[in-house]
């Protein structure tokens, strides 16, 4: 099965991973990296769309739960609407009001699960190690400069090795979507995962909504000697890099040179030389 697999695949799959997946929904508002005040606000919103201006008072109250998953929180309030008395000729103003409730914990368990798979997550991520060499394609950390494959073969391989643990983070999210009615249910954690040929990735996993899926973005890929790799080619003219030994200064070449890129082969401190055009004679060694 695809890193990638869609909801359809994953039917028979949620009520086995989240334990509160029961088909129950509650009224939900989403608010995403947001304040205090922020969630409060989306509460009023959801009064003003939600309760009939006919039904005033507290005593008419509603239950809404504001979803943050990027800050991993619930927010729970009592809502209602008030009319507010304006100087004539004018109308009474309806207005929302909000309290802060204390969240159930049947609500509050939704987030947990997430709290809970994530952690699981990074805990499977930092036990991996994505593989290089052989039919991989990926030689070492340089290989990913213009690498059109480079994010697929990472997908495969996380798939291979943390398939599990990240169906039960989209078991999860799916879960606590679903229950809410959640849209934007993005959660940007961010995994650093060693390369066997030394240096690191460090990946994002999100759970996009539309369609929903889970989807690994490379946000930076690390050598052994600390060099920051650019994604794109043109970015490595004049680059400053740190050189450990004078194979591995071989190694950059052998890929750098793709490019019309070269370094100096020795170690320290080096710069990426453009080779191209007039600049070919200086690139000889």
């Amino acid at each position: 099965m695809r890193f990638i697999s869609s909801l359809l695949l994953l039917s028979s799959t949620l009520i086995a991973c989240s334990s509160v997946s029961e088909a129950k929904t509650y009224n939900g508002a989403e608010c995403y990296q947001c304040t205090s005040l922020e969630r409060q606000s989306k509460a009023n919103s959801w009064a003003m769309n939600n309760i009939s201006k006919s039904n005033l008072g507290s005593s008419n109250s509603k239950t809404v739960h504001v979803v943050d998953l990027y800050n991993k929180e619930i927010s729970t309030y009592k809502v209602w609407l008030e009319s507010t008395p304006l100087p004539p000729p004018r109308p009474p103003e309806v207005a929302p009001r909000s309290s802060l409730t204390a969240t159930s914990s049947t609500v509050q368990r939704y987030i947990e699960d997430v709290k809970s798979s994530i952690q699981s997550l990074h805990a499977s991520a930092q036990n991996i190690e994505i593989q290089t060499g052989g039919s991989t394609g990926i030689e070492n950390a340089w290989s990913f400069v213009n690498c059109a494959f480079c994010k697929s073969e990472i997908n495969s391989q996380l798939n291979d090795s943390i398939y599990s643990s990240m169906r039960t983070a989209e078991a999860s999210l799916i879960s606590i979507g679903k229950a809410f009615g959640l849209i934007k249910t993005d959660i940007p954690d961010q995994f650093i995962i060693p390369l066997s040929s030394g240096g690191h990735i460090k990946v994002s996993l999100k759970l996009l909504s539309q369609p929903i899926k889970i989807e690994a973005t490379i946000n930076e890929v690390v050598d052994e000697n600390g060099n920051i790799i650019p994604k794109n080619a043109k970015e490595l003219a004049d680059l400053r890099i740190r050189v450990g030994t004078i194979s591995q200064a071989n190694s950059i070449n052998i890929t750098i040179k793709n490019f019309n890129y070269f370094i100096p082969i020795r170690t320290g401190t080096v710069t990426i030389k453009d080779c191209s055009g007039i600049n070919a004679p200086a690139c000889g060694g």
